[in-house]
């Protein structure tokens, strides 16, 4: 048979791939380590590229030494999630595919609170504002406050993560103590301060 050209497969690549740290917290940025390597045969490391491919966004790397390091920001969702991790060969190396699954947790919030200036005096509420931030993430979610066991109020953070509570019968001079509780999102993790002002 005349006309017949062969495709050759090339050399066959191993591919790993890891993840640091682990877990990384939402909102932050995980590293990922790939290296090629031949598998079955001697000689040079592979060359080309690899890409990842995760939460519907695609990133590349060139081979460096048969080695690539890709920084991905974690911004969707929180658990063990796939990411599928592709050799692009150059010369003569077949291409490759291995399955990663990363370790991502909720962000760790900073929750800061303080009392309003000139507020809580002449039979006027006292003002608690309170503050929640994550690193890397907008923070959204309900707040509570505390006077021991009795519930003061709730509210929702605004876009700024902020919110504010008027409350009268709290002192605005001498011993007061109340608790602000943050109770979280899908990506953002539960909270506790207490706000003390003597």
């Amino acid at each position: 048979v005349d006309n017949v050209e062969v495709a050759s497969c090339g050399a066959r690549v191993a591919l790993a791939a890891s993840q640091r740290p682990v877990p990384t917290a939402y909102g932050r940025s995980t590293r990922i380590s790939v290296t090629a390597s031949r598998s079955g045969t001697s000689g040079a490391a592979p060359t080309g590229a690899v890409r990842v491919t995760f939460g519907g966004h695609t990133y590349a790397a060139a081979l460096a030494a048969g080695s690539a390091a890709l920084t991905i920001p974690m911004l969707d969702g929180v658990g063990q999630l796939p990411v599928t991790v592709s050799y692009l060969p150059s010369g003569a190396f077949a291409p490759a595919t291995k399955a990663l699954a990363l370790s991502v947790v909720k962000a760790t919030p900073k929750l800061n609170a303080f009392i309003k200036a000139g507020t809580g005096r002449n039979g006027k509420p006292l003002v608690i504002v309170v503050q929640v931030t994550a690193p890397g993430t907008p923070v959204t979610g309900r707040v509570r406050l505390f006077k021991g066991s009795k519930r003061l109020g709730k509210a929702i953070l605004n876009s700024n993560g902020q919110v504010r509570f008027k409350a009268r019968g709290l002192p605005s001079r001498g011993k007061l103590k109340v608790t602000i509780k943050y109770g979280g999102s899908v990506t953002v993790a539960k909270s506790t301060r207490t706000l003390r002002n003597r």
